[in-house]
């Protein structure tokens, strides 16, 4: 591995998800070169692909809806626009051993595990969250005194705790407002009112398309994107980050930026530098390749706690069997927290207690349906913000002269996924660029 043949070094992207690939491709726009390093063998982080018994499918499981403009319009810079693919979806609700349809305003209203008055707070709270753009003043509010206070307790108790206990492995925390205030707003967007139906969308193929397409980018405008590569230390000189310590060498540059997680990036740091540490939310998924389809809904909320899964999400409902060689995709997460017990557990005690409720919510289910079945995990996927974050979450920390961390850590109070993801590389971008060296005069802004 040797440095760039030009007089200006590159600029070190540790880690080639989304984040590095989509950052390392503007900069490579603006004629910065750069060098992007990727543990994996292939690029994409956690949105990238895996093969699934013959498909190539989301390592876990992703949504794209009409609103994402940052992601519709990168996918549309880099070529890979009409693989873009939009769906009306349907909505379950599962509380106690019941399915209820809540996909349309007559269904809502008709919603027997609410009251009509619980049902009238409901639509209030969300036309409020919609009408709130300013988040500030709800980062010091607790998420549950908010929602007592505009949706009353009994909704609260109904609803909202089953929910949030489901989410954050029945320890929801010091949780601020914003949480379900950028929640509500982002999923409220995605109602086609001509439809009355939500519309959620997804590329064909998965993100790994968006990835494999930045990296060819980025490689044909003269960058790098190294994959099975791994970083072994950081450079110096006079104090300063000078370049990165590789498995496969020494690559010297003008600046670093890693997108790893702060407790990634930690080891690499020198005695007496430490970043500030931060909570994450992880998940045990049982996905499964059925014959046939297991529900009508492409997310069921479940309120019913004795269900031990968060949710379940049939993906099919999105992209559609014809491009699942007519097999339906089904995703069974739990989230949990890193030192949960489930990441001991085996993928046959997993799969085993996930189909016993699976088939408690879906009495026509039968293990015959079952084409193929896998279990994926990862313990840190989700930051978990809590009361005040807003005062000190910032899209860049230079913890050296020489070296910027960005990460999904960084995201707030958006939630994460891809739109907010890259809404963060061009907050870095727009910070980074003015101090590098061979940039052009006219600075290249993000078409979004």
């Amino acid at each position: 591995m040797s440095n760039l043949p030009n007089t200006t070094q590159p600029v070190g992207i540790i880690g080639g998800g989304i984040l590095g690939l989509t950052l390392g491709y503007w900069l490579m726009r603006s004629g910065i070169p750069v060098q992007v390093f990727e543990r994996d063998r292939t690029p994409g982080g956690l949105a990238g692909a895996m093969d699934f018994d013959g498909l190539q499918v989301d390592r876990f499981y992703h949504v794209i809806l009409p609103t994402d403009h940052h992601v519709i319009e990168l996918a549309r810079e880099v070529g890979v626009g009409e693989r873009l693919h939009f769906q009306n979806t349907r909505v379950g609700y599962f509380e106690q051993g019941r399915m209820y349809s809540l996909s349309s305003l007559v269904e809502f209203l008709r919603f027997e595990p609410l009251t009509l008055i619980e049902r009238a707070r409901l639509a209030f709270f969300v036309l409020y969250c919609q009408q709130v753009k300013d988040w500030s003043h709800l980062d010091d509010i607790p998420l549950e005194q908010w929602l007592v206070r505009l949706c009353g307790r009994s909704l609260y108790q109904k609803m909202w705790l089953p929910l949030l206990r489901s989410k954050f492995d029945d320890r929801p925390g010091k949780l601020p407002a914003t949480y379900l205030w950028a929640r509500t707003r982002r999923m409220s967007s995605t109602r086609d009112a001509a439809a009355q139906r939500e519309s959620m969308g997804c590329l064909l193929g998965g993100y790994q398309v968006l990835a494999d397409a930045l990296t060819g980018a980025i490689r044909a405008g003269g960058g790098e994107v190294h994959t099975g590569v791994t970083i072994r230390g950081l450079e110096y000189a006079q104090g300063q980050v000078v370049g990165l310590r590789t498995d496969r060498g020494r690559v010297d540059c003008q600046k670093v930026v890693s997108t790893l997680l702060p407790s990634y990036l930690q080891p690499l740091l020198p005695e007496g530098v430490r970043l500030e540490e931060q909570k994450y939310l992880g998940i045990v998924c049982l996905m499964l390749k059925l014959n046939r389809s297991l529900s009508p809904y492409y997310t069921i909320n479940i309120t019913d706690r004795s269900i031990p899964f968060t949710t379940v999400v049939e993906t099919t409902r999105v992209i559609g069997p014809e491009n699942l060689e007519g097999h339906s995709l089904v995703y069974v997460p739990k989230y949990v927290l890193p030192d949960s017990p489930y990441f001991e557990k085996t993928d046959v005690e997993i799969e085993t207690e996930f189909l016993h409720h699976l088939q408690r919510m879906f009495p026509a289910f039968e293990r015959e349906h079952i084409c193929a079945s896998r279990v994926v995990r990862a313990r840190t996927v989700e930051p978990v913000h809590e009361l005040g974050a807003g005062r000190s979450v910032r899209p860049v920390v230079t913890p050296l002269p020489g070296l910027i961390q960005t990460s999904t850590a960084q995201i707030y109070p958006a939630l994460v996924n891809c739109e907010a993801v890259i809404q963060l590389a061009a907050s870095v971008y727009a910070q980074l660029r003015p101090g590098l060296q061979g940039a052009r005069s006219a600075q290249v802004v993000p078409v979004i």
